[in-house]
């Protein structure tokens, strides 16, 4: 749950310790605090991009984007009826890169 009971303006973070390759995040609330109404996936390379942007998160928040090279990633929740309350925040490499 979010720090001192905000909603707005809060966010999750993984540090990676270095820069790793992925392309999609599982980001779950907890069952039954389905609060999220916006928010802002972004990476870390020496400032914050924003990669992705959505809505509701609810119970099957899969968010998948183009590969990205980063050190970090971030769930950040732009609005919230209420405390984030999140369960799961995942990151997956999902596309096998071909070699020659």
């Amino acid at each position: 749950i979010s720090a001192g009971g905000q909603a707005n303006d809060q966010w999750l973070q993984i540090d990676f310790g270095a820069p790793v390759s992925f392309d999609s995040v599982k980001v779950q609330e907890r069952e039954h605090c389905e609060r999220i109404r916006s928010y802002t996936i972004q990476v870390w390379n020496g400032a914050w991009s924003d990669i992705a942007r959505g809505k509701s998160i609810g119970q099957t928040g899969l968010v998948q984007f183009p590969p990205v090279v980063a050190s970090k990633v971030r769930l950040y929740v732009n609005t919230a009826t209420g405390s984030p309350a999140i369960a799961e925040f995942a990151v997956f490499q999902t596309r096998t890169t071909a070699t020659k």
